[in-house]
């Protein structure tokens, strides 16, 4: 984890802990619902948005967003390359 860039914290019991740690961690919150941004707005202040990403769960639990291609976007990674099968 302390080589991660993203790490996902989804809502549920107990998300604010797990966003408190992954901002201690060092990691980007990849949040799935704007409540967790409502959370601690006086601790993100202005930065939220340069400091979090927000992901539909509604498109990620319906198959219509993928999280991975979604963050490699995010940050500019480009997607990887395939190498053909070799046996």
């Amino acid at each position: 984890m302390l080589r991660t860039i993203f790490c996902l914290c989804p809502s549920g019991t107990g998300w604010g802990m797990r966003v408190y740690h992954v901002l201690v961690l060092g990691c980007v919150p990849v949040l799935f619902h704007v409540g967790q941004l409502q959370q601690w707005c006086w601790h993100w202040g202005e930065w939220a948005a340069n400091a979090t990403v927000l992901l539909n769960l509604t498109a990620v639990l319906a198959g219509e967003l993928d999280v991975v291609a979604e963050l490699r976007r995010t940050c500019g990674t480009p997607p990887p390359v395939h190498a053909p099968n070799v046996k």
